[in-house]
């Protein structure tokens, strides 16, 4: 198809795992990443309750 510029981002949810999620970014960065995504898991609210914290 002609793409020269393949680019990918990272999903901080799911690698990075080891480190804090503020720590992430960074570590993608280090390793070469120019972009990343994150998954929100909670669907129906912008904060997550006390008790799903926990769980």
């Amino acid at each position: 198809m002609g793409f020269t510029d393949t680019r990918f981002n990272v999903n901080l949810s799911i690698l990075f795992t080891e480190l804090p999620l503020l720590e992430r970014p960074a570590a993608a960065r280090a390793a070469g990443f120019t972009a990343v995504e994150l998954w929100w898991p909670w669907v129906d609210a912008p904060v997550p309750d006390e008790v799903e914290l926990a769980a």
